[in-house]
């Protein structure tokens, strides 16, 4: 009996028809990947400036050169950042040494200084003065020979007038009297009534700056039954 045809075994022909089902569709997708592949590499090239049959050494030097570009690109940023913050700096230096001037002028105005002296004073006191964060303007922790956190008044009342009393004008309440009444009886010096809501510890200071130390003690002693004053 002869054998049968392998080519006619139903068995063996479905396991080759899968087989080359199986070829066909690997080298569908093999086809499709290359295809992407191509797309990509030609994106890429147009995206370089290359021909599409550019070669890969083509390419990678041209990643190079950009590799040079976005370092100086980065650089040129840094500089403009930095050029940026000193900018900001200066600004904010600028803005902050116009305060402490204001603080200081209305300070020394208050204080009674005459207004020849201003600018001595200015010079003199802007070094030992700082803002801090919350726009305070105030004394240096470190300023030499200097109460540290002082305002720019309490400072100008406390220490200035008695390091430069020549920037003043002579006190005019060092007793002078007329009849029958004190020299603080003519001027307002309810600042030293401890009922007046005048009364506190910087019109005090404003007070004796202005009229001088006799009629301060004065006004405290015409007050002082009262209950007192901060000074």
């Amino acid at each position: 009996m002869a054998e049968e045809n392998p080519s006619t075994n139903p068995a063996e022909a479905e396991s080759v028809a899968k087989l080359t089902k199986a070829l066909e569709a690997e080298r569908a997708a093999h086809a499709a990947t290359k295809s992407k592949h191509r797309e990509f590499c030609a994106s890429v090239y147009k995206a370089r400036g290359l021909p599409d049959d550019a070669t890969p050494d083509a390419l990678f030097a041209s990643l190079g050169d950009e590799e040079a570009r976005v370092a100086e690109r980065t650089k040129s940023i840094q500089e403009e950042r930095d050029a940026a913050l000193k900018r900001a700096e200066q600004v904010a230096g600028e803005w902050n040494a116009f305060r402490i001037d204001r603080a200081l002028s209305e300070a020394f105005t208050k204080s009674g200084m005459k207004p020849e002296n201003l600018e001595d004073a200015l010079a003199m006191a802007r070094g030992l003065f700082t803002v801090d964060e919350k726009g305070r303007v105030h004394t240096k922790p470190d300023a030499p020979n200097t109460v540290p956190g002082q305002s720019a008044e309490t400072w100008a009342f406390s220490e200035l007038r008695t390091k430069r009393p020549h920037w003043y004008p002579p006190s005019i309440g060092g007793g002078a009297k007329t009849p029958g009444a004190g020299f603080v009886s003519r001027v307002d010096d309810s600042c030293f009534n401890p009922r007046s809501p005048n009364h506190n510890f910087t019109t005090q200071l404003a007070f004796e700056g202005r009229y001088g130390a006799k009629a301060a003690a004065d006004a405290r002693a015409k007050y002082r039954h009262l209950g007192g004053s901060f000074v």
